[in-house]
């Protein structure tokens, strides 16, 4: 087929919308190739992660228990920190407790974990291309909203500091919905109140087990290259939709942008 007739088609299609798809080097109906190029593969909605996903804020995350230790003038020995890792932020809490018989109790430590975060978030800057892409999502008309492990408080914060919370309809947490983040039916859930089924609907997460559990209940998956789950980025993008280390690369495979 010649390339004329390629780019007719494919200049009708950016015209009307329509979603895409070329199988086997045939035309499906006025269906046509690559549609991972189209904006959020011409879905209506996307679900994005916030940490690590749309802030580039996993590298304080993980550095949040050292320094805690070095505020408090506590050794912070690699066995230590292998063991914090191992535990949320209440075991934490309760290990340091332990190891160094410190006078606070588990929600104190929680709480000035939580305030050190939320103080960080003022100065933490965007992955790569973020806001470039939430606006062109916008100006397609692609709705949008934030599911994020998060404490809600500080995931409106954090959102508001990077000038990101107008771009989305809502965000929670799993502790909101009563469900966890990795279980299938959370997704099924958040389509629930979009009014919209989960196939209808691109995750855009960088944790490898989230992304799992959106596939399973029926949505694309879209990985976020994040260094925590290097280890893991070639499985992710043997079964994700996409997979991307930048959301310019999206942009710039668009036609539309």
């Amino acid at each position: 087929m010649g390339a004329w007739f390629t780019s007719l088609v494919d200049m009708i299609v950016r015209m009307t919308c329509v979603p895409r798809r070329f199988n086997s080097g045939k035309w499906h109906n006025i269906q046509v190739y690559k549609e991972i190029f189209m904006l959020n593969l011409g879905l209506p909605v996307a679900i994005f992660d916030m940490d690590g996903t749309l802030i580039d804020s996993m590298p304080t995350w993980r550095t949040l228990n050292t320094s805690f230790l070095a505020r408090h003038s506590l050794p912070a020995t690699p066995e230590l920190l292998e063991e914090l890792d191992l535990h949320t932020m209440p075991g934490i809490a309760r290990v340091l407790i332990e190891t160094f018989s410190l006078s606070m109790t588990v929600e104190e430590i929680v709480a000035e974990n939580y305030q050190y975060m939320d103080q960080q978030y003022d100065h933490l800057g965007e992955k790569p291309g973020a806001h470039a892409y939430l606006d062109a999502l916008r100006a397609a008309g692609v709705r949008m909203a934030v599911a994020t492990y998060t404490p809600l408080p500080m995931a409106l914060h954090a959102l508001q500091a990077q000038g990101m919370l107008d771009y989305f309809a809502w965000v929670t947490t799993p502790e909101v919905e009563g469900i966890r983040k990795t279980d299938p039916a959370f997704f099924r859930a958040l389509a629930q109140k979009m009014a919209v089924a989960p196939e209808e609907i691109v995750v855009y997460e960088d944790t490898p087990a989230v992304l799992y559990a959106a596939k399973e209940s029926g949505a694309k998956a879209a990985a976020i290259a994040e260094s925590v789950w290097q280890d893991h980025w070639p499985e992710m993008q043997k079964k994700c939709d996409i997979a991307i280390k930048d959301y310019r690369d999206l942009l710039a495979q668009n036609p539309k942008t």
